[in-house]
């Protein structure tokens, strides 16, 4: 891929599918791909633990439908949850290029 692009939609585990979370996938042909969720995918932990996924399921804004592979959290964190403000979730995403045969 050769062009960025930002996709905003709804994120979720294939185990999880009723537990969705609010977020923005981001591509850089440089920087890579990144998405950012406004809250857990686990549901049950506010701030979660660092833990990887190795799927990441998405449903575009323009229903366009998204799996990400391999992925590794890099930051969690936000405000306090007595505050009422969303906590912001960081993934980044292994997109690995497929070769011409």
């Amino acid at each position: 891929m050769t062009k960025e692009f930002t996709l905003r939609g709804e994120w979720f585990l294939p185990s999880s599918k009723d537990q969705r979370v609010h977020g923005v996938l981001t591509y850089h042909p440089k920087e890579g791909t990144s998405l950012e969720l406004y809250g857990s995918l686990d549901g049950e932990n506010f701030i979660p633990e660092l833990k990887n996924q190795q799927i990441i399921l998405g449903l575009t804004s323009d229903s366009k439908q998204v799996t990400l592979c391999n992925c590794f959290m890099t930051k969690a964190g936000g405000a306090a949850q007595a505050l009422g403000e969303e906590s912001d979730i960081h993934w980044l995403v292994s997109m690995e290029k497929k070769q011409k045969t």
